[in-house]
């Protein structure tokens, strides 16, 4: 089976434009045509959704997911794209909304962010497509993921594919970060953004740069400042957010209940996923 895999579009955010959006959906159904897949496999992130536990989607957005044609996307949920108010995927007017995990493809299982893998699944597959950790991935700012998927544990399997992280990655031999399909913040690495056309028979895959990607898209926090200004003030940071973290971490109590934590004092969402991971879009 030939699929194209994409992930991390985070609408909602400074790094995606309309136009871009729009012209990067018509791009993907185009290319899934040309490369005669069967699937088009979104891996998670395609919002990037403000309000803390509870999101939600603002008429904008949802405005601009209408305009375009999601009807042969098959979405897996990822971690922007939790709400204390429900799954904000399954209002996407797509071919499947993916919020627990699932085999499909032969032999193939689909894991969106937080699922849990129940016991009677099997042990090994041909292919994982999924959005979570995966210890050594490393992000934007080059920060390493220190943290393993659980439900992963104990599994086998030939390929690996992620979304998560947005740049274009081979962490293990037999695991693939797809990145971002069409913007990245600034980033030390010059990894194109676009897609990844998969044979699931061969595990052949190949890239497709986004003739509308951009992959130094600048944070908003951050001010017009020379390379080595901002070098400096991101070794700073890095530094300031460890301290946080490890001081909070004593007030919590554990590293599990941090961002419980951070929550019940009033901390945005995206405060606590800068403390935690080091995370700044």
């Amino acid at each position: 089976m030939k699929m194209l895999l994409y992930s991390d579009l985070h609408l909602g955010t400074n790094r995606m434009a309309d136009e871009a959006f729009v012209n990067t959906i018509n791009w993907i159904n185009q290319v899934a045509d040309e490369e005669h897949c069967t699937e088009i496999l979104n891996l998670g992130d395609t919002l990037d959704c403000k309000g803390g536990r509870t999101k939600v989607i603002s008429p904008k957005d949802s405005s601009l997911l209408n305009c375009v044609d999601l009807s042969r996307h098959i979405m897996l949920r990822g971690n922007h794209e939790r709400s204390q108010e429900g799954d904000l995927i399954l209002s996407f007017k797509c071919k499947h909304p993916v919020i627990d995990a699932e085999v499909m493809f032969d032999n193939c299982l689909l894991l969106p962010y937080g699922a849990k893998l129940p016991h009677d699944f099997p042990k090994r597959y041909r292919c994982i497509f999924g959005h979570c950790d995966y210890k050594g991935a490393k992000f934007d700012n080059g920060h390493m993921d220190e943290h393993d998927t659980k439900a992963l544990n104990g599994i086998q399997y030939d390929m690996l594919f992620l979304g998560h992280y947005h740049v274009r990655q081979t962490p293990a031999k037999n695991v693939l970060c797809i990145g971002a399909v069409q913007s990245r913040i600034l980033s030390p690495s010059e990894e194109k953004v676009g897609v990844t056309i998969i044979d699931t028979e061969t595990l052949q895959y190949n890239f497709i740069e986004n003739p509308y990607g951009e992959i130094n898209v600048k944070p908003q926090i951050w001010s017009e400042k020379s390379e080595d200004e901002r070098e400096l003030d991101y070794k700073e940071f890095k530094e300031n957010r460890l301290h946080i973290k490890d001081s909070l971490t004593k007030i919590a109590n554990s590293d599990d209940l941090l961002a419980k934590f951070c929550h019940d004092k009033g901390l945005s969402n995206r405060i606590i996923e800068c403390i935690l991971y080091g995370e700044v879009d």
